[in-house]
């Protein structure tokens, strides 16, 4: 009887031979053979592996770099997001392809638009730059929205300690730089010197650095500010109770402590406002979300005439404002009768740098104003900046990029909500007050904020330990 070799299921007989194709190949030469082994198949999983291991020190290298200098920005949040992308994608955690979620087809909207009011741009080569930023930004955010869910359990764990670890030291180094007139930055300027701020900003006696401008922090507070919000969630959600109330009370504590040392009001006037709106959700959180939303939908539409009647009565007089408050009133009134003459569709992305360039030598200054009659470089206000630059359109579009938003936070559970309605509002604030919209680093500060929110509600997903304030 002849013997039957064993029988291989269906399944496996594909996978064995593929396995032998990959791994052995068989090469004729001269009557002899040749066996070549291939570790392609082991050598991928080892770099994904190491990747993997490697994600949350690039997060934390990737924020604390961005705390000292956040003009770096634009580059390192890739070090932050990508990594998590890749290991996911690898282990097949990330479905494709995948509906849009409603904030994403908002910005794929405002996305389109603004492509095609680039066009029209002062600079429309320099326009088309800062859309094709905006694309690569969300579709980061975007790809981060399903990495960092499908991430193992020890690897999410692992960087949510490290965002919880960059964010604290970042707040402790700003504390006693805003505090004690930036001792650190003086001593490293004055060691290496290719690391000192231009030389506009910094004082020198016998080769030493004596003074640095204390505004040049007002970039790392900001940033503090939005990230402060989303390390305080992880933290409660991924520590014990007892070392959760004390990490927590020293990251709100040190970020005080720089915020309200440093010259940036935007910075104070968003932690202040982000700390009610934390302490309103839970009290009523049904009030304070309509507040949210009200308030939201104001800056979207009512900017342009709240600005206009400012000016109108003469706000900027008033010497009890700041006076950079003060010369924003004029500049803003100034560009609310500007977009008087482009309602509907703006008078083009970025342009705003250039029309005050061409308008400063025959700017007027009146006797009574803080400032001349200019838009300035950029409005420091997004809100006035889209309706100047992208017009009713664009306002539009940002109404419902923000209120998709809210729609999304609404659906949290109520322990994550306090937290993300902070955030939220902190976000808002400094986005009103400060920057230009289309600033790289700006925007791109506005991405790290929207991965660390992302990390922080997965944490509090996860271990679903948040259930009151500590």
């Amino acid at each position: 009887m002849r013997r039957q070799r064993p029988l291989t299921p269906p399944g496996n007989a594909d996978r064995v031979a593929h396995s032998k194709r990959q791994r052995v190949r068989s090469l004729s030469e001269s009557g002899s053979t040749i066996h070549v082994q291939n570790d392609t198949a082991s050598a991928v999983p080892a770099a994904i592996r190491g990747l993997a291991g490697a994600a949350p020190g690039l997060a934390l290298t990737a924020l604390l770099v961005a705390f000292v200098e956040p003009r770096a920005t634009p580059g390192l949040i890739a070090l932050l997001t990508v990594p998590a992308v890749i290991v996911a994608a690898h282990k097949e955690r990330i479905r494709w392809p995948y509906r849009p979620v409603p904030l994403e087809v908002a910005a794929i909207c405002l996305g389109a638009y603004i492509a095609i009011n680039a066009s029209w741009s002062v600079e429309p080569l320099e326009a088309y730059g800062k859309v094709a930023l905006y694309a690569a930004l969300g579709l980061l955010i975007s790809l981060a929205a399903r990495a960092i869910p499908a991430l193992g359990e020890e690897a999410a764990r692992r960087l949510w300690h490290a965002v919880i670890i960059a964010v604290g030291i970042a707040a402790a180094f700003l504390a006693v730089e805003a505090a004690f007139g930036q001792p650190i930055k003086r001593a490293v300027s004055t060691l290496l010197p290719f690391l000192r701020p231009p030389a506009k900003h910094v004082m020198m006696e016998a080769g030493r650095v004596v003074h640095i401008g204390h505004y040049v922090l007002n970039r790392n507070v900001a940033l503090l500010c939005l990230m402060l919000w989303p390390a305080l969630l992880m933290a409660r959600a991924a520590l014990k109770p007892s070392a959760a109330r004390v990490v927590m009370a020293g990251l709100l504590g040190l970020t005080a402590i720089a915020v309200l040392s440093s010259e940036h009001e935007t910075s104070m006037l968003a932690l202040v406002a982000g700390c009610l709106v934390f302490a309103g959700m839970w009290a009523l959180p049904g009030i304070v979300r309509w507040l949210v939303v009200a308030g939201w939908v104001t800056a979207t539409l009512l900017i342009v005439p709240l600005a206009a009647s400012a000016y109108s009565n003469g706000l900027y007089q008033a010497q009890w404002m700041p006076k950079t408050a003060r010369n924003r009133i004029v500049l803003w009134g100034v560009t609310a009768s500007k977009v008087r003459e482009t309602p509907l569709l703006g008078v083009g992305l970025g342009s705003t740098k250039s029309l005050d360039q061409e308008a400063a030598d025959s700017a007027a200054w009146p006797k009574d104003h803080p400032y001349p009659l200019r838009t300035g470089r950029h409005s420091h206000n997004i809100y006035m900046q889209t309706w100047y630059e992208l017009g009713a359109v664009g306002a539009a579009l940002l109404l419902a990029l923000g209120l998709a938003l809210q729609y999304g936070l609404s659906r949290l559970s109520v322990q994550i909500q306090p937290y993300a309605y902070a955030s939220l509002v902190t976000a808002a604030l400094v986005a009103a007050f400060s920057w230009g919209m289309w600033q790289p680093w700006f925007m791109a500060a506005f991405g790290f904020w929207g991965v660390g929110l992302l990390m922080a509600q997965d944490a509090a997903r996860r271990t679903a330990e948040v259930s009151a304030p500590p």
